[in-house]
């Protein structure tokens, strides 16, 4: 046997001090000197392949270094060495192919698990396999380890609906689902259905690594409607879903909440309308017998009428659904800081069916689906928007708060009562740090460019940086003119980011800006992407945040990696 052929065994790490103690030309904090580089207090650094070391008190001069690779014993003879995917350029970590040992969240409601088989022998003409350019990430070391854990909106199953859109027959109603390494796919619906709408959507499929599917334009709901208007859609493996309304001079796209991450308790994020413009909230049971009340916070206290009967603000709607059942509501009203509660866990989407936000451009569809209060962040780095496009920043109180707003190094505190709501407005050169002392809802809403035809208004429910994950797949829709992601990742970690396995080309890069967190700095980067599918990760672990969007003339979207506490 090989003596190479070793499994990992970590050695404790060595406590060194600096001969010297420096400090930073540019403020006051002291930092450890080792072989004549600066590193800030809590810093990680390398030396070479040998050591990975952390600046511990650089007052005291000292830091800590371990051995950077994992020291290797015997490794089975079923067993085989492979880059290390947090370390490729240094290290290597056993791969056991026989068992693959899953760390995945239990899914602790079994309930909305259950669904109906469909029937396979029906001719579906509604999938369409879309011809990304792609990188072979899916069978990469990082793969294999990433595959391994189910946290933010990755999962098993997932529920879609469609809200109506202002132009709703002329747009296509898509859902993109990512694999990392294929998976067996099952859509369903109501059993209960009409067999002719079931017939064009229940299906069984397999995912290599993208599987983009054309739902109905049937399937969409109608307001004050109980409707069986939901799909569950199941995959063998961890997969990302997102959907994509697109139409002619309209878009709206939200990322899809995994069925084990739902819960009882929301709050509506939507936005000011416009002359005969609605905001919508759509619910959908994921269980029989599931009992739903919402509290209504209307603008201007202006009266909705639901069956016949006037409701205003702070009264209360009481709702029944059945598994798969849907209802929707439109009010001419901003919905926002609605609670929506229920007996078992629902998911409920929220928007606008076509909001106009300034005097440049026209209106435009948005919609999100909504993560629970639970889960929801007190610190968020907000990025500006691409094309001259300025961003209007909302931000929500689940309980009275009092939050701080950074730009351009100038803060403003502003305390804010239960489910109220403020707003910001940032160029397309700022960024905006929001800090809380409890949680909040923050959401982007970007506007049309003042100097071209780019883009209409689109909403993204932006990822706390405690919601940052280290790994991401997705698709990047085909059809714009401009796409692009912002990243928000601690400063020091930049170097360790593969988009699609390379590192970032700085030609693709249009913004770059750095904000301090507490003892942090962040960057916040804008980088210009091609359509199709991307995986974004780091080599190091380290998490970072994702926020997607694109523009072509009088449309753009928007859609966050992650919205959940992992």
């Amino acid at each position: 046997m090989s003596s190479n052929n070793r499994i990992p065994e970590y050695s404790t790490g060595v406590t060194h001090t600096t001969r010297s103690l420096v400090t930073y030309t540019l403020n006051t904090t002291p930092a450890c000197v080792y072989k004549g580089v600066q590193y800030a207090p809590g810093q990680k650094f390398y030396d070479g392949c040998q050591y990975i070391c952390k600046c511990i008190d650089p007052k005291a001069g000292q830091y800590s270094c371990s051995e950077r690779c994992a020291k290797l014993t015997i490794l089975p003879s079923s067993c085989i060495l492979i880059s290390d995917p947090r370390d490729p350029a240094c290290c290597t970590v056993p791969f056991c192919p026989p068992n693959p040992v899953t760390t995945e969240a239990p899914n602790n409601n079994p309930q909305p698990g259950t669904t109906t088989a469909p029937d396979t022998t029906s001719n579906v003409q509604t999938s369409t396999k879309t011809n990304f350019q792609t990188t072979d990430l899916h069978s990469s070391p990082f793969a294999l380890l990433a595959k391994q854990t189910t946290i933010g909106s990755r999962g098993k199953e997932f529920l879609v609906l469609f809200t109506p859109a202002y132009f709703d027959d002329l747009v296509t109603k898509s859902v993109y689902i990512t694999s990392d390494n294929g998976a067996e796919m099952n859509i369903s619906t109501s059993q209960r259905l009409d067999p002719n709408l079931k017939s064009q959507i229940d299906r069984t499929d397999n995912i290599s690594t993208v599987e983009h599917i054309i739902f109905p334009i049937a399937f969409e709901l109608k307001s004050f409607k109980k409707e069986l208007k939901s799909a569950i859609i199941k995959t063998s493996k961890d997969v990302f879903v997102i959907s994509h309304d697109d139409g002619i001079d309209t878009v709206g796209s939200t990322t899809h909440i995994p069925l084990h991450k739902l819960s009882t308790k929301y709050t509506v994020v939507s936005i000011t309308n416009k002359a005969d413009e609605k905001s919508q909230m759509a619910i959908a049971s994921i269980q029989d017998g599931t009992v739903i009340t919402i509290t209504f916070h209307m603008e201007h206290n202006m009266p909705l009428l639901i069956e016949g009967k006037t409701y205003h603000e702070g009264d209360m709607f009481t709702l029944n659904l059945d598994h798969f059942e849907t209802y929707l509501i439109e009010h001419t009203s901003d919905l926002t800081g609605t609670a929506i509660e229920s007996s078992h866990p629902i998911a409920v989407f929220s928007g606008n069916d076509c909001a106009e936000l300034d005097s440049y451009g026209a209106c435009d569809h948005l919609v999100e689906q909504l993560p629970p209060i639970t889960s929801v962040d007190t610190t968020y780095i907000v990025p500006p928007n691409s094309d001259n496009r300025d961003t209007l920043i909302r931000i929500t109180a689940i309980d009275d708060s009092n939050f701080t707003y950074t730009i351009d190094r100038v803060s403003k505190m502003v305390e804010l009562k239960r489910l109220d709501s403020f707003g910001i407005e940032i160029d397309s050169r700022q960024t905006c740090l929001v800090e809380s002392d409890r949680s909040i809802f923050v959401t982007r809403f970007g506007l049309h460019s003042k100097t071209s035809e780019m883009g209409d208004p689109s909403m993204t429910i932006v990822p706390g940086i405690h919601q940052y994950l280290d790994y991401y797949k997705i698709v990047v829709p085909p059809g714009y003119n401009h796409n692009y992601v912002s990243i928000m990742m601690k400063q020091f970690s930049t170097k360790f980011l593969r988009i699609n396995g390379n590192v970032l080309n700085v030609k693709d890069m249009f913004f770059e800006e750095n904000v301090v967190v507490g003892q942090e700095t962040y960057t916040v980067r804008s980088i210009n992407l091609i359509e199709g599918e991307i995986s974004v990760y780091s080599t190091q672990g380290d998490r970072f945040g994702l926020m997607f969007a694109g523009v072509t003339d009088y449309e753009a979207y928007g859609f966050s990696g992650n919205s959940l506490l992992p």
